[in-house]
């Protein structure tokens, strides 16, 4: 359904002049409105992939899960992947970078790494030390989280600097542009009111 603009404006003067309230404070309380809807739609629809996501994890997955609830990690994504591409004159390489889960635990992130009955976790190791360095970066994280199959966790701290969400700042550029230029038109009509 399209509504034509002088319509809406006149819809909107009526209806300011049945609750008392003006043709701008209207305009800005759907503006509130439409941000909080909108935001309600977005945080559903992000907790309704998850619930796909848990449905389709594996026993060790969820025993993993389960694991990491009780030490006090909360789960931030499942199966997070990203494919990075290197390309060299005419030839491609791909690799896909693939881990369980991402968690949070005291503000920061973690990727959770299933470690296999083999293989050994050094620390010292300058190439290990490398390969989690390059895991942290891709997916911005602060630390890994290391879990055997007896179920033990070993969790490494890493300190990278935190990519700034632009997203975010976009959001609250907007909100906060519109909080000013509203207030700048309430005192603009009310100075103008005091002229006359």
């Amino acid at each position: 359904m399209y509504i034509k603009k002088e319509n809406l404006c006149i819809l909107l003067n009526k209806l300011s002049e049945v609750v008392s309230l003006s043709f701008y404070d209207l305009g800005f309380l759907f503006l509130i409105i439409g941000v909080i809807l909108f935001y309600n739609r977005f945080t559903k629809y992000k907790k309704n992939r998850q619930m796909e996501m848990f449905a389709s994890l594996g026993k060790k997955e969820q025993e993993l899960l389960e694991n990491l609830e009780e030490k006090g990690y909360k789960i931030k994504k499942i199966n997070p992947d990203i494919s990075v591409i290197i390309e060299e004159d005419y030839k491609t390489y791909s690799d896909n970078f693939r881990f369980p889960f991402i968690v949070n635990k005291n503000k920061n992130d973690y990727l959770v790494k299933m470690r296999k009955e083999k293989e050994s976790i050094r620390i010292s190791s300058s190439r290990y030390r490398k390969g989690l360095l390059t895991e942290c970066s891709i997916f911005n994280v602060q630390g890994i989280v290391v879990a055997d199959t007896t179920g033990k966790l070993r969790e490494f701290n890493i300190n990278l600097p935190k990519k700034r969400l632009l997203p975010k700042l976009i959001l609250i550029s907007i909100i906060t542009f519109s909080a000013g230029f509203y207030i700048a038109l309430r005192i603009f009509e009310y100075l103008s009111q005091g002229v006359k």
